[in-house]
């Protein structure tokens, strides 16, 4: 109806002027794509067959700089640099990080490989598309004021801050073999103890990730392995578990109870034992959401505080469920089998009902007001 108002000549000079703009402005995009598309391969091969190579010619200056920024000196045996497909490449042989108060290097690495991304141009902050490496020694330390520093780096206390696990779940893919970790607690005046990382395996998408870990510490005897298939929500941290959906999963042989009481400090008075367990727990937002486990352990005793019995088992098995019901986490025994301490081993186990225990999760403050 409004078009019948609009006299026939000036319709047809705002078609015209319309269909002039339209082809204007769409001249003016491909100029501005083809200039965009130039820039992009100029830099690309300015990068590759200018600056990239340098690289490999510029060790010396590379240590200085990498010292000057990470605050301890660092060297490294060999420096080469390739290119593949659209992204450097580098391999570094005998890199180490050597810390002042002591003779060996608080970081060694045999070799390190891998593609960086290109997001590091971005960022001006190394990011990799894939990092490999092998045959590391890192020393981890904790001074008598507290502060945790590893390979001579200090770690920041804040527990609010995660910024290095933000980064760690940005790369695409990592990949570390047979890396040994000394930990130096001189707070509690611990003796060192020696973690040995077999295999490691990290794969990051935009907002996936799948990681797998295989270790041997000072307190099991044998490899304990660790699988985590997790998204971050949106507008969340991938660093902060609490923002976590996904699904952990474990298995853990022989580990020893009593050596980790006199390791960490446990809000118990007496642990002993050892422990076997396998199992998978599904997690919404960092909460138990669901899952499955085993637990067995030999010659446990567990005391609260010296004004309590302890209670003392020559063998427990279990098999627990977890889910959530009513805003409650529950968690059921499906069986529970155990033998008194003074039993022989060859004794059969006493069996109890399936029982059920639910609570709401703590508070702010820390405190379970509903059990």
């Amino acid at each position: 109806m409004l078009q019948n108002l609009i006299p026939p000549r000036l319709k047809s000079a705002y078609a015209k002027r319309f269909q002039g703009s339209g082809k204007h402005w769409y001249k003016r995009a491909l100029i501005l794509a083809g200039l965009v598309l130039a820039l992009f391969v100029i830099g690309h091969l300015g990068v590759r067959f200018v600056i990239w190579p340098q690289v490999e010619k510029s060790k010396a200056s590379i240590e200085k700089l990498l010292s000057a920024r990470i605050g301890t000196e660092v060297s490294m045996d060999s420096l080469e640099v390739s290119w593949t497909g659209i992204r450097p490449n580098f391999k570094i042989e005998g890199l180490r990080f050597n810390g002042s108060e002591h003779s060996d290097p608080v970081l060694q690495i045999e070799e390190i490989s891998g593609e960086l991304s290109w997001n590091s141009f971005y960022h001006l902050t190394p990011y990799f598309h894939q990092l490999h490496f092998q045959g590391a020694q890192i020393y981890a330390q904790r001074n008598t004021k507290g502060v945790v520093s590893i390979a001579g780096i200090p770690i920041h206390g804040n527990s609010d801050d995660y910024s290095f696990e933000d980064w760690l779940f940005a790369q695409n893919d990592i990949d570390i073999k047979d890396v040994k970790l000394i930990w130096d607690d001189q707070k509690n005046k611990k003796s060192l103890a020696s973690i040995g990382i077999q295999n490691l395996s990290l794969s990051n998408g935009i907002r996936s990730h799948i990681g797998k870990l295989q270790t041997t510490t000072p307190w099991t005897n044998d490899a304990l392995e660790l699988e985590v298939n997790f998204v971050h929500r949106l507008g969340g941290q991938s660093g902060n578990w609490r923002d976590w959906i996904g699904t952990i999963s474990w298995n853990i042989n022989e580990l020893n109870l009593t050596q980790i009481s006199k390791e960490f400090s446990l809000p118990l008075n007496s642990l002993e034992g050892s422990l076997n367990s396998k199992g998978k727990l599904k997690i919404d937002n960092g909460k138990p959401d669901g899952g499955e486990a085993y637990l067995a352990a030999d010659k446990l005793t567990i005391q609260l505080s010296k004004g309590e019995d302890a209670i003392a088992l020559g063998r427990l098995e279990t098999n627990l469920t977890q889910a959530t019901d009513g805003g409650l986490i529950a968690v059921s025994t499906k069986t529970f089998a155990w033998r008194d301490m003074d039993s022989p081993n060859t004794s059969p186990l006493e069996n109890l009902s399936p029982m059920t225990f639910r609570w709401r999760p703590p508070a702010a403050d820390g405190e379970i007001k509903e059990f």
